[in-house]
């Protein structure tokens, strides 16, 4: 389990977001692309240094802020995406933006403040996803 992480560059944008760490997980053959806060200023660069983003599963960005790459969400080519964001919350989280996003590239989203706890569980190569 685990694979290459990825420092997202700061400057521009928020710059504590754009710091933040991006991680792909691989287990049972699955991926899972961990992507912290990371917006648009950092998740550029990491598709210009060639890393291989692609995933089955993204943990959207920066809790589904408007402020995303729609560069980066096509390469990760996910086909699950969770959105951890709270009940109410005073940023307008997830926006519209984010949600049409992922409603254009046919990603199936699952979200916190929604479905409660989200798991990802992999058996057999074959992702499942249990909410509460």
């Amino acid at each position: 389990m685990g694979g290459p992480s990825f420092r997202a560059a700061s400057g521009g944008g928020a710059e504590a977001n754009n710091a933040s760490v991006v991680l792909m997980v691989t287990t049972q053959g699955i991926r899972i692309m961990m992507s912290g806060d990371a917006e648009p200023e950092a998740q550029i660069p990491i598709l210009r240094n060639g890393f291989d983003v692609h995933a089955d599963v993204l943990k959207f960005p920066h809790h589904g802020s408007a402020r995303q790459s729609e560069d980066f969400a096509t390469a990760v080519g996910a086909r699950v995406a969770t959105i951890s964001v709270g009940k109410g919350n005073d940023y307008g989280h997830p926006a519209p933006a984010a949600l049409a996003l992922l409603k254009k590239l046919r990603v199936t989203s699952y979200r916190t403040d929604k479905q409660g706890d989200i798991a990802i569980v992999v058996r057999d190569h074959r992702i499942s996803v249990i909410t509460r």
